[in-house]
């Protein structure tokens, strides 16, 4: 046993069982533990209880090298039952209360397991059964089932510790399995050391500098890599841990109170319920006593740190990052930064290190994105599977984590995402964890996880699995993509896919089961498949084609495009102009879009004209060359004979009409204006009147528009008795109510509704009796072909406007 000259009582040891000893030596009398009951234990208690359930399990026949499995919550005898696993020299294999008949019958066998130790009911579960059915199938395997006390005996029966080999047969000193949470098809067995659970350990009480007068919640599950960590650190400094087998927010919370919580724990779904608890009570901070809220083993948005530091207490968020094979392979520090605090997970502690590297393995500077590397004292010793351990490091002995993140100037590390969590679409990388990050924030979501899914076209697409705030206002597609375009997320990662869930399933550490959710998403051949479930919002494949200017989306039939250039008051220049084409054109030739929605971002403006403040972009041209500059951007100089619903909210002026006078279908907000501001300019306004007067528009509303400049508006009113809108709709559901529009036109069968406008369109070239022949001659082509009904059987109940 040896002490560190920075605090006294602290101790480092080479094996547990000596560290749970020399506590009891050094600090008899200190408290260890508090459980929810309010029962206290000392550390001279703790090692005592430890001690009598070793020599109960050696009664039994438990021997060094003998392979336990246990299934237990997280208690104080359960912790016994661990320190007493180490005292007789055994292999044992903790397991998480959440595992099945299924995952423990593989993991029992693959080790071979001697004795199965098991809760015999927990919330509901009859572990005792399924304890019983997995003995009958491998005979060898004893079973012992417990409540809420560990078997005891009198330790005199005991050898001594010495006398116990060091040598399993899975390799020197290995005493440690635990099972993965299974982001494979089957657990994988990662064996440790006491050693490397001790560095573990390490790492935790040097980087959040614990004091022998520490508090800390011990909430996670026992079986559990993080929760051992709380265990043994506990030990190592002589503080103590509040103990809790169930966690039930209100209960938990009192509790912690009560006990003077000064390390707040552990993950993001506590954190969740404290806040909560925080802003229903109006109390803040919610721990008084509290020098840090711990995170781990999940994603967490940005905000949070701030909202733990203003309502829970201490410093806000301290965050570690590890994982089975290298567990609190680095921890967070008091003394970081709130930037750090929100968006890193700390630093490695002594003799560990971390890289960051891209795919051919060349270390990348700071800031940069890569996969993470490391070598770190708590690293494990290779896979029960061995036939894992050659993938799993790199040639300088370094493990790839899979985990995508950056290192900042400081060695702090960032876990942005996963490299198997990488959305490949269109051969580029979407992270789900930003997308997630993203749409916590949306205030009709309450819970969040983001897959990629098979895409005929894309590769993958983008599909976000949403918990509803409120069942009966589920958020839909178009809803959280109205949400994100007010966020700085870059359009291309946009969800393509909204699926509705009661919940969604985690593992006790908040880690989402995201392979089960893909398996409920794609089909036997490896297609994507809607859930047909009726609490599905929508279950829309989107294509989204980039532009710099415009937001071009497919789904259901209906290409939505939209302005984007709100700063400028969605003015449009050369780009925008070559953008429309291209979209026009994909539109045109594209015969699973029916139709398209024409609309715009931003609250003040639909259109404002042309951007003049990039100059005239067509005057190099041989004036006889000169095109109109607007020509691009309506449909019908495309010949789009598809349906356009054009949206117009805010202000619409001059050559706006370009968009406008070839729609057909304009609806309009009740905050929309429509003026020309060319009569201001001293500009002759010829090009949009002539498109007004070919739309139809009186010839006394097109020349009032045009002479009056911008000193005189339509209002909507105004422009719905001119003719050049058909419906005005409140602001907020502007959007919605073309999406409707389109909607029921996208319905219709395609060829009958392009014939139909192609021969409107043409007729208003042509006389009427040419007209007539022209319609005539569209009909006979267009009613050919599968398709048609009887419209008496394809209708809905009619609306009156």
């Amino acid at each position: 046993m040896t002490t560190t000259a920075a605090t006294a009582t602290r101790l480092s040891t080479a094996s547990i069982w000596e560290l749970v000893d020399a506590r009891a030596r050094v600090t008899p009398d200190a408290q260890f533990a508090v459980n929810e009951h309010r029962r206290s234990f000392t550390f001279a208690e703790f090692r005592d209880l430890a001690e009598g359930v070793a020599a109960a399990l050696y009664e039994r026949g438990v021997r060094a090298g003998d392979v336990v499995s246990w299934q237990l919550p997280t208690t104080v005898e359960s912790m016994a039952l661990a320190v007493a696993l180490t005292r007789l020299g055994a292999v044992q294999n903790p397991l998480v209360m959440m595992l099945r008949d299924k995952d423990v019958k593989f993991i029992t066998d693959q080790l071979e397991t001697s004795l199965l130790i098991v809760r015999s009911e927990f919330r509901g579960f009859d572990h005792a059964g399924m304890a019983a059915r997995l003995a009958a199938a491998r005979p060898g395997m004893d079973v012992l089932a417990v409540d809420d006390s560990m078997p005891a005996s009198a330790p005199a029966i005991l050898p001594p510790r010495a006398l116990m080999s060091s040598e399993t047969r899975f390799g020197p000193e290995i005493s440690w399995i635990l099972y993965t949470s299974g982001t494979t098809s089957a657990p994988k067995g990662v064996k440790h050391t006491d050693r490397t659970l001790l560095a573990a350990s390490a790492t935790f009480t040097d980087n959040l500098q614990t004091t022998p007068h520490d508090r800390c919640a011990a909430l996670i599950p026992i079986g559990h890599v993080g929760g051992l960590g709380h265990l043994l650190h506990a030990l190592e400094m002589g503080h103590t841990l509040l103990v809790g087998a169930t966690f039930v927010p209100e209960e938990t919370t009192d509790f912690l109170i009560e006990q003077g919580v000064t390390l707040v724990g552990s993950g993001l779904p506590f954190t969740n319920e404290y806040l909560r608890i925080s802003h229903e009570r109006g109390i803040a901070p919610l721990f008084p006593q509290a020098r840090a809220v711990l995170m781990g083993g999940a994603g967490r948005p940005r905000t949070l740190h701030e909202d733990a530091k203003n309502r829970l207490g201490g410093v806000g968020i301290i965050s570690g990052y590890g994982m089975t094979e290298c567990p609190y392979a680095t921890w967070g520090r008091p003394g970081d930064t709130d930037l750090q605090h929100a968006e890193f997970e700390g630093v490695p502690g002594r003799g560990g290190e971390i890289r960051v590297v891209d795919a051919d393995g060349r270390q990348l500077p700071v800031g940069e994105v890569g996969e993470i590397r490391l070598n770190v004292p708590q690293m494990f010793k290779g896979y029960v599977d061995s036939s894992l351990d050659a993938d799993a490091f790199d040639a300088d002995g370094f493990f790839r984590t899979g985990d995508l993140g950056f290192l900042d100037a400081d060695g702090c590390v960032s876990v942005t995402g996963r490299i198997k969590d990488i959305i490949v679409r269109k051969m580029e990388n979407v992270s789900a964890r930003e997308v997630e990050e993203v749409l916590v924030g949306d205030p009709t979501i309450a819970d969040v996880t983001v897959i990629g899914l098979p895409d005929p076209v894309t590769g993958e697409r983008v599909c976000a699995l949403v918990v509803p705030v409120d069942p009966d206002t589920l958020p839909t597609l178009e809803s959280v993509r109205d949400y994100l375009r007010t966020t700085d997320l870059n359009v291309r990662k946009f969800p393509e896919q909204v699926e509705i869930l009661d919940v969604i399933p985690r593992n006790p550490l908040g880690k989402v089961a995201k392979n089960d959710l893909r398996k409920q998403f794609i089909d036997l051949d490896g297609q994507a498949v809607p859930d047909n479930s009726d609490t599905t919002a929508t279950t829309t494949a989107t294509e989204i084609l980039e532009f710099e200017t415009i937001e071009f989306e497919v789904a259901d039939h209906i290409a939505t495009i939209t302005l984007n250039r709100p700063d400028r008051l969605n003015c449009f220049n050369e780009t925008m102009a070559q953008d429309m084409a291209a979209a026009w054109a994909r539109v045109r030739d594209d015969d699973d879009i029916h139709v398209a929605i024409l609309r715009a971002n931003g609250e003040r403006a639909f259109c404002t004209g042309v951007d003049l403040s990039e100059g005239a972009w067509w005057a190099h041209l041989n004036r006889w060359n000169q095109e109109d500059p607007g020509i691009d951007l309506g449909p019908k100089q495309h010949r789009v004979w598809k349906p356009v619903v054009c949206a117009v909210n805010g202000m619409a002026a001059g050559g706006a009409m370009y968009f406008i006078n070839e729609s057909d279908i304009v609806i309009c907000s009740e905050d929309a204006t429509f003026f020309d501001p060319h009569a201001n300019g001293g500009i002759v306004s010829a090009l949009e009147p002539i498109g007004m007067l070919a739309r139809g528009i009186p010839v006394g509303e097109v020349l009032r528009w045009a002479l009056l400049g911008s000193d005189e508006r339509m209002t909507a009113d105004t422009a719905l008795r001119a003719g050049i809108v058909t419906e005005i709709t409140p602001t907020t559901e502007l959007r919605e109510r073309a999406h409707q529009l389109a909607t029921e036109i996208a319905g219709r069968r395609p060829e009958a509704i392009q014939g139909t406008v192609r021969a409107i369109w043409e007729a208003l070239e042509m006389n009427p009796t040419t007209a007539l022949r022209n319609g005539l001659s569209y009909t006979q082509i267009g009613n050919q072909g599968d398709g048609r009904s009887d419209s008496r059987k394809n209708k809905r109940t009619p609306r009156f406007r």
